[in-house]
């Protein structure tokens, strides 16, 4: 059987955050991780970056935009599913519109300063 240690990959780091991992979900906006003795972490505005079988090891990728980009899409998905348009949508679209521009001027202060 393979187990994966998982890491967080971040801007500034990649720490270890779990051992001996089997499973992993994308469930309604969140990626969902369970160990081999059951244990389950829960991780918002994350999503898989890599998978390598051979060094038993899962990348996480996190960033603040994932998580409003996650529930878009979710909830573009159940649109989809239902057939039924609702109105939520283009206020989740906002959202993530609004992390992308202040990601971006963030950015750019963090950066100019430099």
């Amino acid at each position: 059987m393979c187990e994966l240690d998982v890491y967080m990959k971040r801007s500034d780091s990649n720490p270890k955050i779990a051992s001996e991992v089997i499973y992993a979900r994308a469930e309604c906006g969140e990626l969902v991780i369970r160990d081999i003795v059951g244990s389950t972490k829960r991780f918002q505005g994350a999503i898989i970056s890599e998978i390598d079988i051979n060094r038993e090891r899962l990348e996480l990728r996190e960033s603040p935009i994932l998580e409003p980009v996650l529930e878009f899409i979710s909830a573009y998905d159940d649109c989809l599913s239902t057939g039924k348009y609702e109105a939520d949508l283009q206020r989740l679209w906002e959202e993530v519109k609004g992390k992308g521009d202040q990601i971006i001027r963030d950015l750019w202060v963090k950066l100019k300063k430099a």
